[in-house]
């Protein structure tokens, strides 16, 4: 994945950025066609919202309507 042992041993912007991805549903179904693209035959979701948004169930719905 291009990470150094810099990165793991400090826990680096870098391993998080390619660990994590936040945006909106767009953003994120664009890295998970990504990952889909270079080879991965699944792709675990841990869906989180903050404030009073819509719920990780709405955001999973909008996701899976991209991702068709």
């Amino acid at each position: 994945m291009g990470v150094t042992d810099a990165d793991m041993d400090g826990l680096g912007d870098t391993l998080v950025d390619q660990l994590v991805t936040w945006s909106d549903t767009k953003a994120i179904a664009a890295r998970v066609t990504e990952h889909l693209r270079a080879g991965a035959d699944h792709v675990m979701l841990h869906i989180l919202n903050e404030g009073s948004g819509a719920g990780p169930m709405d955001a999973a719905r909008r996701l899976a309507d991209l991702l068709r």
